[in-house]
């Protein structure tokens, strides 16, 4: 660390992580970042989140999908890995995989 000083570590709280199609290649991961509301109901807020991952495990191509809280920006970060070509209409940016370690991943199911 001497070399590279002291680097920002970024720390995100999970809030619901899941997989759903193992033994598949994945080809995107989407990252969307979306502003937490000052006084915003965190209880509704993480059920919210649940379902919506509950949908989005139904489509055609999700891998896994994961929803943490940063609580240095108050924002949540949505994570959605796919096998499917990218999906333009998808929220978020869009990354290609081109390698995808995958220690614990079957354990978020």
């Amino acid at each position: 660390m001497d070399g590279f000083g002291r680097p920002r570590v970024e720390t995100w709280l999970p809030l619901d992580a899941r997989t759903a199609r193992a033994g598949v290649v994945a080809k995107v991961l989407y990252r969307e970042d979306v502003p937490v509301e000052e006084g915003v109901d965190r209880a509704a807020l993480r059920a919210a989140e649940i379902r919506r991952n509950d949908a989005l495990l139904e489509r055609p191509g999700t891998m896994a999908v994961v929803t943490s809280l940063d609580v240095l920006q108050w924002r949540l970060l949505r994570l959605t890995l796919s096998s499917a070509p990218v999906d333009i209409s998808h929220a978020g940016a869009a990354y290609e995989v081109l390698h995808l370690a995958r220690p614990g991943l079957a354990s978020l199911g």
